[in-house]
């Protein structure tokens, strides 16, 4: 740890985090250092931060969180912050009923919870901790229940810490970054699928660290909050219909003469008998739904001191799955061979071909990701700060099966269009 160089107040700065977090105040996580001082993975396969250290570039300090109430006290806005951006949800009648059962202790519940339920709480913790806690109060036994205990991956130093390639920040517990400075390089950006709390005391957007002074001009850097693919299985295709039995073979025909009269012409006295039709096709099946979008997870930064440069703060919910194609329907089977025919009978016909099954139908697309709260405050901004709201696109519709052959099936119809989730919540304050 190098503090000689950090101004007091920077220094100050940084251990606040840590107190906050409960951590002895100088504690900082393993990295690699450059030969210029600078924090920089030795990775050339991109780098991750995450609370999984089989998937993270940097070993995690792994902090456990027992609950609600210790999260917003380590890591939350104060309660008197401004809080007109913030998504407060009301408790839903299952949830008032949900309440009473509740023990609201430190055991991870929630797996028979409705999926609108469970969203709905998830919006709860994010304005309990992004905005003012006393106004979903009422939330706290259920989101213990849900989302506690839980695990925060910290990654802290007082070194600078450079980004000069995409970065990602991952896993299914949030992420802590707490350094001196952050610096952006020419092809460096950020990506966050996972909740991720920055605090820095300077951040730089560069174009070309190789050309002499470190200057914070040139090209936008991106710092992007995403939700990701639903980790659920994709959307399924309808099987295809069988296709229908043969008809049966037509009776043979049955010639002969009367044997008291010589020479006495053959008679036709049975004739062929018609083939069948054929049985039906079956159905297609239909598609299955698209899953929606993985929300976005809150994003907050705070620069203590400067921004510098130009710097791009975008974010939304992921990209919903395509639905399922319905399955096409299967033929209608072949009609049956005309029975054997002898002279003088006139031949018989082959059976029709079975009617065709039905097609299925598509399926749904899947819904867009939701977005969330997104927060950047900073002391002094010298360059430019753009947000940009992306993502939350539903997947594409499930296209209808073809009907079987034969006539008589119906085809399949396209699936329905998903919705866009709602936006994220983009707020930039100065302090």
């Amino acid at each position: 740890m190098k503090t000689d160089k950090m101004k007091t107040e920077h220094l100050e700065n940084f251990r606040a985090v840590n107190k906050r977090l409960g951590l002895h105040e100088d504690t900082v996580t393993p990295h690699h250092n450059n030969d210029k001082g600078m924090l920089k993975s030795k990775s050339t396969n991109g780098i991750v931060y995450s609370s999984d250290p089989e998937k993270s570039t940097y070993p995690p300090l792994i902090i456990t969180i027992n609950s609600v109430a210790e999260y917003n006290k380590m890591l939350g806005k104060f309660d008197d912050n401004d809080d007109k951006h913030i998504e407060y949800p009301s408790l839903t009648d299952s949830l008032r009923m949900k309440l009473k059962s509740t023990s609201g202790t430190n055991e991870k519940g929630g797996n028979s919870m409705a999926h609108e339920d469970l969203e709905v709480i998830r919006k709860a913790k994010e304005a309990f901790i992004m905005g003012d806690s006393k106004k979903v109060k009422d939330f706290e036994p259920l989101i213990n229940e849900v989302h506690f205990p839980m695990k925060v991956a910290y990654f802290a130093d007082t070194d600078d810490k450079e980004i000069s390639t995409p970065e990602v920040v991952d896993g299914s517990d949030p992420v802590v970054w707490n350094y001196n400075s952050i610096i952006i390089d020419d092809q460096g950006s950020l990506t966050a699928y996972t909740e991720l709390h920055i605090s820095a005391n300077t951040l730089k957007s560069i174009n070309d660290p190789s050309e002499g002074a470190r200057e914070a001009t040139g090209d936008d850097k991106i710092i992007t909050a995403i939700g990701g693919a639903p980790t659920n299985p994709t959307a399924t295709n309808g099987g295809p219909g069988q296709k229908g039995g043969t008809g049966n073979q037509g009776s043979s025909a049955v010639c002969g003469s009367d044997s008291s009269i010589k020479g006495t012409p053959p008679t036709c006295k049975t004739p062929p008998g018609d083939g069948t039709q054929g049985t039906q096709g079956t159905n297609g099946g239909a598609g299955s739904p698209g899953n929606q979008g993985n929300p976005q997870l809150p994003l907050n930064i705070t620069i203590n001191d400067t921004i510098t440069g130009n710097l791009i703060i975008q974010g939304g919910g992921g990209i919903g799955q395509n639905g399922g194609n319905g399955g096409n329907g299967g033929d209608g089977g072949d009609g049956g061979a005309a029975g054997v025919n002898c002279d003088p009978c006139t031949a018989a016909a082959p059976g029709a071909q079975g009617l065709g099954g039905n097609a299925g139908n598509g399926g749904n697309a899947g819904n867009g990701g939701n977005g969330a709260a997104i927060n950047v405050s900073y002391k002094t901004l010298v360059g430019n700060l753009t947000t940009n709201y992306i993502g939350g696109q539903p997947g594409q519709p499930g296209q209808g099966g073809q009907a079987g052959a034969g006539g008589g099936g119906t085809t399949g119809t396209n699936g329905q269009g998903g919705a866009q989730g709602s936006k994220s919540t983009i707020t930039v304050t100065q302090l």
